[in-house]
């Protein structure tokens, strides 16, 4: 059994600094689809390599969002008919050669017959991401398995801790983690330097007020920061549950609706106005000058691993895809893997793109001559690096 590449396709988002992660992976799913000759029904397996969500949306998988999108058995699973299984895969800019490596394995086994590998990159918008180093892009390949030689033959992956060298946190951008009430009030909060759970003028208890220590509301309403008589973990005006008003989100159950929502169509947990306001969450994504060369460096030591195991030379290969654009990666690969400069596919129009990359490359890479034997190269924050060979090209234009 042979695992093959049916499909590819990229798509960049129309403007340079805005776009939904989503519909970029939803676009480059279909495309992809397209390319391979196969509806969204035919997939068995999506898995999602993108890390960045719109307003950085904590639940549900982006992965189930994308499967709902593209209609690939969005329905619920019955019991003798074909569904389709989604997760996501959260490996940065290796990712998408972690998803082809999962996707090998079921195919192999025979649990499927074909997967859909989707990775995306986006602003998740609204200010929560200042500085957003990555154009929006979206990209997506069709894997399946077949009889006879070709397809993937072999991963190698190599690591070297260092954690300083890229990373990127979603956290508040306030002093106060908390869940916040109506009118400002905060529930489960520490004030005024005071350390515990408390509430205002550092009196003790959750959100108990005037001398009251007990969990307790105002006015000696019973329930955890309850009001108006009203029991149980709840705020202002009859909603029952954990919960804000004005654009905070919140678990509620709010005249018979039991869900996780946000105010004012706001997806995602810990998103208040959106996203402008104290309390909301916030990426940031820091990285190295030097982050570019090192990670090339471990990836030229598992492709050697790679190459050593299956008896074959740098020259041996047509084509080298990478998966990390960081100028200083591309840059110093020629020189580390020992190939000429023009064996290194570079990203169309020096596109900067991250969870995307190894995707945007491969699907440039089809504009040039079919390639017999390549070499799928990235690296990432760990430091981790990973090493695929490909036999014979990836589906055709």
């Amino acid at each position: 059994m042979a695992t093959t590449i049916e499909g590819v396709a990229a798509v960049r988002g129309r403007l340079p600094r805005r776009g939904s992660a989503r519909r970029l992976a939803e676009r480059a799913a279909r495309d992809a689809l397209g390319a391979a000759g196969i509806g969204a029904d035919g997939v068995d397996l999506l898995l999602n390599a993108g890390l960045y969500r719109d307003r950085n949306l904590g639940e549900p998988a982006l992965a189930a969002l994308i499967q709902e999108g593209v209609g690939a058995h969005p329905e619920d699973p019955r019991p003798g008919a074909h569904g389709t299984f989604s997760f996501d895969v959260a490996n940065g800019s290796c990712g998408v050669l972690t998803s082809l490596q999962i996707a090998d394995g079921f195919l192999r086994s025979g649990t499927i017959r074909r997967a859909l590998v989707v990775a995306s990159d986006a602003d998740p918008g609204h200010g929560l991401a200042p500085g957003f180093p990555f154009p929006p892009w979206g990209a997506a390949a069709v894997v399946a398995g077949r009889d006879g030689p070709g397809g993937l033959a072999g991963f190698a992956w190599e690591a070297e801790p260092d954690e300083e060298l890229f990373h990127a946190t979603v956290g508040l951008d306030d002093d106060r983690d908390r869940f916040r009430g109506g009118n400002g009030r905060s529930r489960l909060r520490a004030e005024r330097g005071r350390d515990g759970l408390e509430g205002g003028s550092g009196r003790a208890g959750l959100g108990a007020e005037r001398g009251r220590d007990r969990p307790e509301g105002e006015r000696g309403r019973d329930g955890l920061g309850a009001e108006r008589g009203r029991d149980g973990l709840e705020s202002e005006r009859g909603r029952d549950g954990l919960e804000g008003e004005r654009g905070f989100n919140r678990v509620r159950g709010g005249r018979g609706r039991d869900r996780v929502r946000g105010g004012r169509g706001l997806d995602g947990l810990g998103i208040g106005r959106g996203g402008r306001g104290r309390g909301s969450n916030r990426l940031r994504i820091e990285r190295r000058p030097e982050f570019g060369e090192r990670a090339a460096a471990l990836a030229a030591k598992a492709a050697a691993r790679l190459l050593d195991r299956a008896g074959l030379r740098p020259d041996d290969l047509d084509l080298v895809i990478p998966g990390l654009l960081e100028p200083g990666f591309l840059d110093a690969l020629p020189g580390l893997l020992a190939v000429p400069a023009g064996v290194v596919v570079r990203p169309p129009g020096g596109a900067r793109a991250h969870t995307a990359g190894l995707l945007v490359c491969l699907d440039a890479a089809r504009d040039r001559p079919p390639a017999q034997r390549t070499l799928l190269l990235s690296a990432g924050a760990g430091l981790v690096a990973g090493a695929a060979l490909l036999e014979g090209a990836p589906g055709a234009r």
